[in-house]
């Protein structure tokens, strides 16, 4: 199975100052859960192929290959959680 997992394209630390590849990495490595691509289609099973898909007002950017078992979901925004747990979205521009 490929694993679908929603991150994003890049991150930030402070306002205009991106974070470094390993930083992203252990973003990645926090960021649950995981879906498989085929758990992704069941539930899209029986939908038409011109409906949309709308990802609660953030940018889809791209999907990415990461592994041979990872796919990943890139939009405009960085989306992650704090150390508290909450789920927190940055805009990149």
């Amino acid at each position: 199975h490929y694993l679908l997992k929603v991150i994003p394209k890049a991150a930030k630390l402070q306002i205009g100052q991106k974070a470094t590849r390993n930083q992203r990495n252990e973003t990645m490595k926090k960021q649950l859960p995981l879906i498989t691509v085929g758990e992704f289609k069941e539930q899209l099973k029986g939908i038409d192929d011109n409906m949309k898909l709308d990802f609660s007002s953030l940018d889809f950017y791209r999907l990415k290959r990461r592994s041979d078992t990872l796919i990943q979901v890139e939009f405009n925004q960085m989306v992650y959680r704090d150390d508290e747990g909450n789920v927190q979205v940055d805009n990149l521009e």
